[in-house]
């Protein structure tokens, strides 16, 4: 029965790998230059903002919960970094880093400590982020200051060949997947997972541990709005709308 059940479960991921296959075959017999260097370097570039968040947002699901204020953090996230890039990558990236986690640190508060179902806490996180955004921004876009270094990262690619966006996220990635596999917070996050309430009673500190998956989440959204202000040259309080749902889904 159990061998039934994995094989089951392989093949669904099997048909996901054989769908993307097929999608990028049509696509690549269907446009032009689809497979052209340019355009998967701009692909992975892009994408590499929902390869973050869903990043932090499945450390979360790991544990039962869920994040809906990342798209919000992004945009605040991308707001702060612009209006730090007057001092450069170096300022504006802890920056925006910063203001995920801070916003993180929120979420785990509002859940671990005021006792706040995760899906009201974060949504009210979604809500204010946002709010904040628009106020810092003035409901507009802030261009960014092209004098300093900041837009390089977005626009720029390392040994001209990848984007520092995919190296970014490819690092978080690397990081996340060695906490998961190898440290006892992972550990910790997987069992929480599994069994809220046995974890407790095997002394694992349920709380500590959710309140760094949410820290995480936020640091990983805070990341993200880094590449969106750097690669599209500004500030954008009004982006991020959904992409906790593509976070989710992915």
């Amino acid at each position: 029965m159990f061998g039934m059940f994995n094989r089951s479960r392989d093949l669904r991921t099997e048909g996901v790998w054989i769908a993307v296959v097929l999608v990028v075959i049509f696509a690549t017999l269907r446009y032009d230059n689809f497979m052209g260097l340019y355009n998967v370097q701009t692909f992975f570039g892009y994408n590499s903002m929902f390869i973050l968040i869903a990043l932090g947002m499945a450390l979360v699901i790991m544990t039962g919960c869920i994040d809906l204020s990342v798209g919000s953090v992004v945009a605040l996230s991308s707001v702060v970094a612009v209006y730090a890039s007057p001092y450069g990558i170096e300022v504006a990236l802890p920056a925006a880093l910063l203001t995920g986690i801070a916003a993180g640190a929120i979420n785990a508060f509002l859940i671990t400590k005021m006792r706040i179902v995760p899906f009201i806490a974060t949504l009210a996180m979604m809500l204010g982020a946002r709010g904040m955004a628009l106020v810092l921004a003035d409901n507009k876009s802030v261009s960014v200051d092209w004098t300093s270094n900041f837009t390089k990262f977005g626009l720029t690619r390392a040994f001209g060949l990848i984007p520092w966006a995919v190296i970014l996220a490819a690092v978080v990635f690397l990081a996340l997947w060695i906490m998961l596999e190898r440290t006892t917070l992972g550990r910790r996050i997987l069992t929480i997972g599994g069994n809220p309430e046995a974890a407790k009673l095997m002394g694992v500190p349920v709380n500590q541990t959710l309140a760094i998956t949410y820290i995480i989440s936020g640091a990983c959204a805070g990341l993200a709005g880094v590449i969106l202000a750097s690669g599209f040259g500004a500030g954008q309080p009004l982006e991020g709308l959904g992409w906790e749902l593509s976070a989710i889904a992915s």
